[in-house]
């Protein structure tokens, strides 16, 4: 997983497919402050977990983390993660 600045924010790029029946979701944090995500976290909307862009372009800010992550359709068990540092967004 790579992150790439663009204007105004970042493009996140995933090197692997979502599988079958999965969907992904993100999350922009401190550095300190990366979610715990194990096998069968909860990673659903109301946990503030957003729907992966198509595109892949997310707004963060330099040093800030994206978590990555694939789980069932219902949001409720993480079956792969990732993470890349964000750079700065480009001007």
């Amino acid at each position: 997983m790579t992150a790439a600045a663009r204007k105004g924010g970042q493009t996140v790029t995933v090197i692997e497919a979502i599988a079958s029946g999965l969907q992904r979701r993100y999350k922009i944090t401190a550095a300190n402050a990366k979610p715990t995500v194990d096998y069968d976290t909860v990673v659903d909307t109301a946990s503030g977990w957003l729907a992966w862009p198509a595109n892949g372009q997310v707004s963060g800010t330099a040093g800030q983390i994206v978590t990555v992550v694939d789980s069932t359709t219902s949001g409720a068990n993480a079956r792969a993660k990732g993470e890349a540092t964000l750079p700065a967004p480009t001007a």
